[in-house]
């Protein structure tokens, strides 16, 4: 039995906050979680910043002088930086605004929750105010499991494991994953610390990209992440 009266001092603010470190949001321990009205982020106009729309346009000049594919391109470039971990932040985010931008020109109103199903690698998230921390640093997986609308994330960060575990809602006709973490739980070096109830923020990830094995998604927050299915031989 985990012991959740358990102080970890400085182990405990590393993981206050779960899903990728470019989108964090606050945690109130040991509240009720808040609703919150989850507008649909499926839109014919994509609502891009500054940044993000020179990141578009910028990629689709590399693409048009290259007179290549721009939407093989675009994949491509992605594999590489999920096996690599070198390509540019800017050129992965180029990558994938394309592709978001591609989905809302011709949507694909097919339901994906059914590829979805399983444990998601966190690779990357953006746009981040420090670029190194684009690749996520930690592995981070991100598990579906559409049987119960049960989710978890599980951070490992040397001999300690963070363990959130929520639930979900699925929007089948946009590819919505409505969710909300309420039990977090720290193990160190295998052996539960630290385990309470907690209330996030609801959180909404817009899939627009699912092809093998790689998924990409905006968050609420507004960030941009990249994921890899992990198999076998991840």
């Amino acid at each position: 039995m985990c012991p959740r009266e358990i102080q970890l001092g400085k182990f405990r603010s590393l993981w206050i906050a779960p899903f990728s470190l470019a989108d964090r949001e606050n945690i109130r321990l040991g509240q009720q979680p808040r609703q919150h009205n989850l507008r649909a982020t499926k839109q014919t106009k994509l609502p891009l910043d500054d940044i993000q729309r020179t990141l578009l346009d910028l990629f689709q000049s590399e693409i048009i002088r290259r007179e290549t594919d721009a939407t093989e391109s675009a994949h491509s470039l992605l594999l590489e930086a999920i096996t690599q971990r070198k390509v540019e932040p800017d050129r992965v985010l180029g990558a994938m605004l394309f592709l978001e931008d591609q989905e809302r020109r011709r949507p694909n109103n097919a339901d994906l929750l059914s590829q979805l199903e399983g444990a998601w690698r966190l690779v990357f998230s953006g746009p981040s105010k420090f670029q190194f921390l684009s690749y996520i640093p930690v592995d981070e997986d991100f598990v579906i499991d559409s049987s119960d609308s049960s989710l978890k994330l599980e951070s490992d960060l040397g001999p300690m494991r963070a363990k959130f575990c929520g639930s979900f809602q699925w929007r089948g006709s946009s590819n919505e994953l409505d969710f909300s973490f309420t039990k977090a739980q720290v193990d160190l070096f295998g052996r539960c610390v630290w385990e309470r109830d907690v209330a996030f923020k609801p959180k909404t990830y817009s899939y627009f990209w699912l092809r093998d094995d790689v998924a990409c998604a905006r968050s609420s927050g507004g960030t941009l992440t990249l994921m890899q299915r992990l198999t076998c031989d991840t």
